[in-house]
């Protein structure tokens, strides 16, 4: 995906070059709204048993 095609870009602990650029160009207060809304979902709120290289193997 061209980051140019990117409407919307969420904060992910595995993003793409082209995400990382779309994350860069939104303002600071666009970030923080975006990153309060995903951590918002009631998913967060669970524990998991999953770590950070768990996570990361799955979205390779």
């Amino acid at each position: 995906m061209k980051a140019e095609t990117l409407d919307i870009v969420y904060p992910c602990a595995t993003p793409t070059d082209a995400e990382i650029l779309a994350w860069k160009k939104l303002s600071r207060e666009e970030q923080i709204r975006l990153t309060k809304h995903v951590l918002d979902h009631p998913n967060c709120e669970k524990p998991s048993t999953l770590t950070m290289a768990d996570i990361a193997g799955k979205n390779s």
